[in-house]
């Protein structure tokens, strides 16, 4: 008899494990996830801090793509850890969550730089 659980063997990766907020893209990779109920899907999201409360998913749906660009808000004080996830499905819904921490920097935007970008 089979029993359906949640997808395996994958990895996830990102980019840099630090950035500034606003500026630096973090690029997120989901690779090698396997399961017995494919197609496997994926859904990207955040927590601004500990892993508590709802996240910030960058879309509602999930996809097929393994990988996504992901820039941060600014956190409230100068530096803050944000929590990366990713969850990752087969077509029946069995689930699986993998979290990276990131540090992450205030963007101080100077006049000097906004003036840059308008020009």
């Amino acid at each position: 008899m089979y029993v359906n659980g949640p997808p395996h063997d994958g990895v996830v990766l990102i980019s840099h494990t630090q950035g500034e907020a606003i500026i630096t893209q973090f690029n997120l990779s989901a690779l090698h996830w396997m399961d017995w109920d494919m197609p496997v899907s994926y859904r990207y999201g955040y927590y601004a801090g500990p892993a508590q409360g709802s996240p910030f998913f960058l879309s509602t749906n999930f996809t097929r793509s393994t990988s996504v660009n992901i820039t941060l808000p600014n956190p409230q004080s100068e530096t803050a850890v944000y929590y990366i996830l990713v969850q990752i499905k087969d077509k029946y819904d069995y689930m699986i969550e993998r979290f990276l921490p990131v540090d992450v920097f205030r963007f101080n935007a100077t006049q000097e730089y906004i003036q840059s970008y308008i020009n």
